[in-house]
């Protein structure tokens, strides 16, 4: 009965040097768009904790309550190269699995 991952995620590099990572929710509560409507997900709580990878002291974790974190350019300058982010659903019966973001960016928004 654990949550399910996010899926779909992306970076996406803002011209300010700020980046905005996405991910696309799943629900446990049934499949499919009924009316074109987002299904709620099923769970006791919308929550997401999205921590650096590999870890950095003094970075993270965030909690986010809707799909997407910014991160400013400042806070990018501390990170090493190769760093991922590692997003996971929130539930009362734990974490789910992780889905792992590269922040390797190549696009503007």
């Amino acid at each position: 009965m654990r949550t399910l991952s996010p899926v779909h995620g992306y970076v996406r590099a803002a011209a300010d040097g700020a980046i905005e990572a996405r991910r696309v929710r799943r629900c446990r509560a049934g499949y499919g768009w009924r009316d074109q409507v987002d299904l709620p997900i099923g769970e006791g709580l919308e929550l997401w904790q999205t921590m650096l990878f590999p870890l950095v002291p003094g970075l993270g974790p965030w909690d986010c309550t809707e799909f997407r974190l910014v991160l400013h350019a400042a806070l990018l300058a501390a990170m090493p190269a190769g760093s991922a982010l590692s997003i996971r659903q929130v539930d009362a019966s734990g974490l789910s699995p992780p889905l792992l973001l590269p922040l390797a960016l190549s696009s503007a928004f």
